[in-house]
């Protein structure tokens, strides 16, 4: 079990560091769902061809809501637009010199922005947390928009700013990119390109995570100095994690450790032993999201690795009827962790942890001492959290 699972963990981590290279910043936690959102569309841009009601829609999405507002004209010109931009579009898409940059805020005209294009070098620049938060139609919708900032529509560059045909006003060119992103977006849902619903299962690049995790860790034969000890003691640990941008990969963490165990050898001579520890945390760790197969579930999985740093004091006794002995002594903690964090429903998360723990000490009236380092395995639940 060991085994596999660090063989798993190890083509997580070498497949995110191959597929995440195509982004300017050199890989984030939100490349993957970069790279999805970009694959649907192309999907639906593949799909233009297929269907026959282009800017037009009978449902109740955000995107049917910016086309049921047009008018005849607009619709017409719409329908025209998409139909006239689609190759320029996927030729865009397919760019390899097409860079993408996460950004904490998009600035512009003294406004904030979920994302801004420059055509000159080719970069789309996208506002993290906004990304993050947004579902997948408006994910691709906002792709698409910016987008077409980098193409020329009858000769023109596709601006934000003043009138594009019946689209009149100010932002009547904002206007067309957006009913038009929009009508990419339906296009895709009718050709299956995107999912219609999102669901309420627990979506990653949360920048704040509050965990509970419990399991076990092995005592090694340096520590049974009796017959009356147990092999293993129960373990608990409480984590804040915490990543200052929801792109980052590299987060920080504080936390609550502790193990106790009460073991009950010769049941007849009432023969006990009794351990515990306990210690604050610092730590830090690494997240990758390791999958895109197209499966939701699959593709949501988050696997990091982690290493924390903690004092604290650890006491033992052994007792009987008639006599009990016992001690106690400061400890340090040193851990290595590699996690599985698996999602399900409302920002709620399954971990799977498996690491290395050492808590070098020594309780010299119990003859009792911890030297070598120990596995520690554990299950738990977490719960994301945006800010």
């Amino acid at each position: 079990m060991n085994r596999f699972f660090f063989i798993f963990v190890l083509f997580c981590f070498g497949n995110h560091s191959f597929a995440s290279t195509f982004v300017g910043n050199g890989g984030s936690i939100l490349d993957s769902e970069l790279r999805s959102s970009l694959g649907r569309l192309k999907n639906a841009v593949k799909a233009i061809d297929e269907d026959d009601e282009i800017c037009e829609c009978a449902g109740d999405s955000s995107q049917c809501g910016l086309l049921k507002d047009l008018n005849e004209a607009q619709t017409v010109y719409c329908a025209a637009f998409v139909e006239g931009t689609k190759l320029d579009l996927m030729s865009a898409l397919n760019d390899k010199d097409l860079q993408f940059r996460w950004t904490s805020r998009v600035k512009g005209d003294d406004r904030n922005f979920d994302a801004a294009a420059s055509s000159s070098s080719k970069t789309i620049i996208l506002d993290e947390k906004r990304f993050a938060s947004i579902n997948t139609a408006d994910r691709v919708q906002l792709l698409a928009h910016e987008l077409f900032h980098l193409l020329k529509y009858k000769g023109l560059p596709l601006i934000d700013k003043g009138q594009r045909g019946p689209f009149t006003g100010e932002e009547g060119g904002r206007r067309l990119l957006d009913t038009a992103a929009a009508a990419v977006v339906i296009i895709g849902m009718r050709a299956k390109a995107l999912p219609l619903e999102e669901g309420v299962q627990s979506k990653p690049f949360k920048n704040f995570y509050i965990g509970y995790s419990g399991g076990s860790r092995y005592l090694d034969s340096s520590y049974r100095k009796t017959a009356v000890q147990a092999a293993d003691v129960r373990t608990m640990s409480l984590e804040l994690n915490w990543y200052p941008r929801h792109s980052d990969n590299l987060g920080y963490s504080v936390g609550f450790y502790s193990e106790v165990e009460k073991h009950e050898r010769y049941p007849e001579l009432s023969l006990v032993s009794e351990h515990k520890l306990q210690a604050g945390t610092l730590g830090i760790s690494y997240r990758v999201i390791p999958l895109e197969l197209g499966v939701a579930w699959l593709d949501a999985i988050q696997v990091s690795a982690s290493a924390r740093v903690g004092y604290g004091q650890v006491k033992a006794s052994f007792r009987d009827n008639y006599n009990k002995i016992s001690g106690s002594s400061s400890v340090p903690l040193f851990e290595t962790r590699i996690n599985a964090q698996l999602p399900l429903l409302w920002n709620f998360w399954f971990t799977l942890s498996q690491g290395l723990v050492y808590t070098p000490y020594e309780i010299g009236n119990l003859n009792v001492k911890s030297k070598t380092i120990n596995s520690n395995n554990s299950l738990g639940v977490s719960y994301g959290i945006s800010l």
